[in-house]
């Protein structure tokens, strides 16, 4: 079996100058990684919005709000409590391969609760098509994205990033030529394949890649009861926040029905090379994060989530700065003509995305300290505001209104993350003093 990361050394010691290149050598896959999936993500969303009509592909936006709703969901249950304990375990010498199985039974749980909601919601609204459209969509869809995630993780936390950007080429590539007959065949479940064709060949090299050795289903579920604390106040913080953060474009085609939905799709589709820079970033400063508070307690974390502080700055205000200034090219060479004349929209949609990627550190440190229970009250407080602001902005302004509403909910969220950013180091630090109790 070829490893790609061996590959990927003796091609640093070939190159010249790949001495200096080598140390950076997990950062840039990581971004490689990311960059590709973003631009995949572009191209295939751009080319359904010009083969597809308003409502197909407001119920294709609609189905990508859904996945990013229950992929929380995922993330909470087995993302981040395999990246958090994964230090410690590996310490004690226990294996990691049990969080294999944890994953596959959460994704047959999550498909089997969307394939009842899409059987249910015909009875409820039966007049809103397009948003039946986009549960059934999810449903087909969620399964193959929710497992190349994990088999992303899986990846990097064995430190194979240079293999976790080659299954990303391979998602780019399988679900940019899936997209594409949907030119053909004008139907919105080209876009459900084009993503599920994606997501199982990234799995499928990921699996391929780095085989998981044996484990028994019950191993797996005590292993998993063990942090089910933690991914209860996971579960319980992920639902407001989905609301404000990924699944918004739900509430945006609640007010303002299946045009809005579609309008702002195509618009945040333009900033999502910033969100993937994010994740990107995440993906090796969350588990260093981790390693850093293991081994040198709140200093060591709060050094590590300086850093990444600083880095998010740089990269995401660098690319949004262009779109600011830009918006009109871009739409232009994304879409086509359209989506024509929502420039406007996409400046103000790029300064609520640059203010999305700045709280990203702060949610790491809370995430880090097993704060979930102050996560849960800084989401509901922040989900609030913005399904108030939501409302009344998209009544106001429609779509502009929409966009300037979530550009002041997520600043207001970058205010109370601090706050509870500072509240949380003061306990744990009290906490290992042994003058007050570490609070959940």
């Amino acid at each position: 079996m070829i490893n790609a990361e061996h590959v990927a050394d003796r091609l640093l010691q070939r190159l010249p100058g790949g001495a200096r290149i080598a140390p950076l050598k997990d950062r840039l896959a990581s971004f490689v990684d990311q960059g590709v999936q973003g631009v995949a993500n572009i191209v295939i969303t751009a080319i359904l919005a010009r083969g597809l009509g308003h409502a197909q592909f407001a119920s294709i936006g609609v189905m990508l709000g859904v996945y990013y709703f229950v992929v929380g969901f995922h993330r909470a249950n087995v993302v981040l409590p395999f990246i958090v304990s994964a230090p410690m375990d590996e310490r004690n010498g226990r294996t990691l391969d049990e969080w294999w199985r944890i994953n596959l039974l959460w994704v047959f749980l999550i498909t089997l609760v969307l394939a009842l909601v899409a059987d249910l919601l015909p009875l409820a609204a039966p007049e809103s098509d397009w948003a039946i459209h986009a549960l059934e969509f999810a449903t087909v869809a969620t399964p193959p994205l929710l497992l190349a995630e994990f088999g992303r993780r899986w990846l990097y936390q064995a430190h194979r990033p240079v293999t976790v950007a080659a299954t990303s080429v391979l998602y780019a590539m399988v679900g940019a030529g899936v997209a594409l007959v949907s030119f053909k065949v004008k139907s919105g479940w080209m876009g459900v394949a084009a993503w599920s064709a994606a997501g199982l060949a990234s799995f499928a090299a990921a699996r391929f890649a780095l085989p998981p050795g044996p484990a028994t289903w019950r191993g797996a579920v005590e292993r998993w009861f063990e942090h089910a604390r933690f991914g209860a106040w996971q579960s319980a913080s992920h639902i407001p926040f989905a609301v404000y953060n990924p699944s918004v474009v739900v509430l945006i085609g609640l007010f303002g029905g299946a045009p809005a939905a579609a309008a702002f799709t195509a618009t945040r589709t333009l900033c999502s090379p910033a969100l993937s820079v994010v994740t990107a970033v995440d993906s090796l400063d969350k588990p260093r994060a981790a390693r850093a508070f293991a081994s040198a307690g709140v200093d060591g974390l709060n050094e590590s989530i300086r850093k990444t502080r600083r880095l998010l700055t740089i990269l995401t205000g660098g690319y949004l700065g262009l779109i600011v200034l830009f918006p009109d090219t871009v739409l232009r060479l994304a879409f086509g003509h359209a989506y024509e004349g929502r420039g406007l929209e996409v400046r103000i949609l790029a300064g609520a995305v640059f203010l999305m990627c700045l709280n990203q550190p702060s949610e790491t440190l809370l995430i880090v300290l097993r704060k979930g229970g102050l996560m849960v009250i800084i989401r509901m407080i922040t989900a609030i505001v913005a399904i108030g602001g939501l409302w009344w902005g998209s009544r106001v302004g429609g779509l502009i209104g929409g966009a300037v509403a979530l550009t002041l909910v997520q600043g207001f969220n970058l205010v109370i993350l601090r706050i509870g950013e500072h509240l949380a180091e003061r306990r744990e630090r009290n906490a290992f003093r042994g003058d007050a109790p570490a609070v959940g």
